[in-house]
């Protein structure tokens, strides 16, 4: 069946003729490579299991699919960055990474690290870096980046050197804290709004955290009722509260 009249008109063109397929024979996949040679007349069939071939290329679709739907689909700030051929080019990055910094995301993998990273704009290099994460193997800081219309958004790095393929790069997995930010900005707004009534206060006014037993905040009523300054009134605080107490 195998030898149609247009098989055997190539066949007779070329000298010989062969083909190769794949078929399923009782659970188990064949690659099937079939040979017509023309001067003998005769069909040769070699079958290869690659049941487990086929398997091995299945998992690693399903798990290439997985790791792109977490990468895509991700909410932090994920990029790739070059550090052999062309150091600090994004060579990828996912759609999160590229809204945060207001780009669309082709225009964004166009960026070097440097246009965006205030840090080696201020001193820190990106070699720097790379010497660094080669020295620690894993990082975690905070970076400063400029956005596309040039305001800064601040994130806390997760940061490590992967190889790939024999050449290096720099992943980093990036959180945007501005909020965690304004609230810090907020809360010392009011510690600091809370400081100066408690400084303009005629009255003694003393915190003193007796859980973690440390010195808050004296102000200077304090300190001249003690004939403290209110440095020492800082440091040796336990020592007046257990005379206090």
């Amino acid at each position: 069946p195998f030898v149609t009249q247009e098989v055997q008109d190539k066949a007779a063109q070329s000298g010989s003729w062969k083909f190769s397929t794949d078929i399923e024979v009782a659970g188990r996949i064949f690659n099937e490579k079939v040979f017509y040679l023309v001067e003998k007349d005769l069909i040769r069939i070699y079958a290869y299991d690659i049941t487990e071939r086929i398997e091995t290329e299945r998992r690693i679709s399903e798990l290439e699919l997985t790791y792109k739907t977490l990468f895509e689909s991700a909410t932090d700030s994920i990029l790739i960055i070059s550090v052999d051929e062309e150091p600090g080019r994004i060579i990828s990055a996912n759609p999160a990474a590229a809204s945060i910094h207001g780009f669309l995301l082709p225009d964004f993998l166009k960026l070097n690290i440097n246009d965006i990273d205030r840090q080696t704009q201020t001193g820190l290099s990106f070699e720097d870096r790379v010497n660094q994460l080669r020295a620690s193997g894993r990082q975690n800081f905070e970076v400063q980046h400029f956005r596309k219309d040039g305001s800064i958004v601040p994130f806390e790095v997760v940061a490590t050197i992967i190889e790939v393929a024999g050449k290096r790069y720099l992943l980093s997995i990036e959180r945007d804290i501005s909020s965690r930010k304004r609230a810090e900005e907020e809360i010392q707004l009011q510690y600091r709004f809370i400081e100066s009534l408690a400084a303009a206060s005629p009255d003694i006014v003393y915190v003193y955290d007796i859980d973690q037993d440390k010195y808050v905040y004296a102000n200077q009523n304090m300190a001249d009722s003690y004939g403290y300054s209110v440095e020492r009134l800082k440091a040796e605080g336990h020592k007046l509260m257990a005379l206090s107490l």
